[in-house]
């Protein structure tokens, strides 16, 4: 009995001890099978929209860049765009292949879909703050009453000292994969300093979805001067969101 292959031949043993020999099939396809064959379209279709929602997505992370530098893991460009795919199939008016963002963007079930996202999934923000917080998007404020941050928040390491907070608020326009974005104040508390903060920032300008993001950061007191703890350590998460009209 005979193994392994001969020119246009292979040769092989079953698991019952029978020795076969075939001929070798036919590796790979060409470029014009592989973009006329319809057998491949839901390839096609998925590679165009993941290529779609990739170029998006470097404009939906730009939105709030000043804090996502500061609290993301390595998955977050990956989960960016998964999570404007969900939102593409949102899209019941256009073809698997051509659908957009505008279509899906008037789907119900946006809310659903975005709130929660974080930059860095390893420190979510239901882990991290331990208290509820109330937005209201008609003043465009979030606030935390009674705020104790040594209770109220999930602490990384015992070398953090202070935490800081700010908020801010995008409008975001996928078309021209641009946004307008406000930030509040950056809020820095002592772990003992206990109070009811509230964040506002201006409502930016413009006619698409208004997104806000929550991000909470841990420093460190070294004498006088008080340093930022590495950003897998902190917390930048989508809290709100609502359409223009709202």
């Amino acid at each position: 009995k005979i193994s392994g292959t001969l020119d246009d031949l292979n040769f092989y043993t079953t698991n019952d001890g029978n020795n076969y020999v075939r001929m070798k099939g036919k590796t790979g396809i060409t470029k014009e099978e592989f973009k006329n064959n319809p057998v491949f379209d839901p390839i096609r279709e998925h590679g165009k929209e993941w290529g779609y929602c990739s170029k998006k997505g470097r404009s939906f992370r730009q939105m709030a860049a000043l804090l996502f530098q500061k609290a993301k893991d390595g998955s977050f460009a990956g989960r960016s765009i998964k999570l404007l795919r969900e939102i593409l199939e949102e899209d019941n008016t256009n073809p698997k292949g051509s659908r957009t963002l505008e279509e899906g963007f008037k789907s119900r079930h946006i809310p659903e879909i975005l709130l929660g996202f974080e930059g860095n999934r390893n420190r979510p923000l239901h882990q991290v703050l331990k208290t509820d917080f109330k937005y209201t998007p008609e003043a465009n404020t979030l606030q935390i009453q009674d705020f104790n941050p040594e209770s109220d928040l999930a602490w990384p390491m015992e070398e953090a000292t202070h935490v800081q907070l700010q908020m801010a608020t995008a409008d975001w326009n996928p078309t021209d994969e641009c946004s307008a974005t406000s930030y509040s104040q950056e809020l820095i508390l002592e772990k003992t300093h206990n109070a009811t903060i509230t964040l506002y920032t201006e409502i930016p300008k413009g006619n698409n979805w208004k997104i806000t993001f929550l991000y909470i950061g841990f420093l460190n007191q070294q004498r006088r001067k008080t340093h930022p703890l590495h950003r897998k350590y902190n917390t930048a998460s989508l809290v709100a969101c609502h359409p223009v009209s709202s």
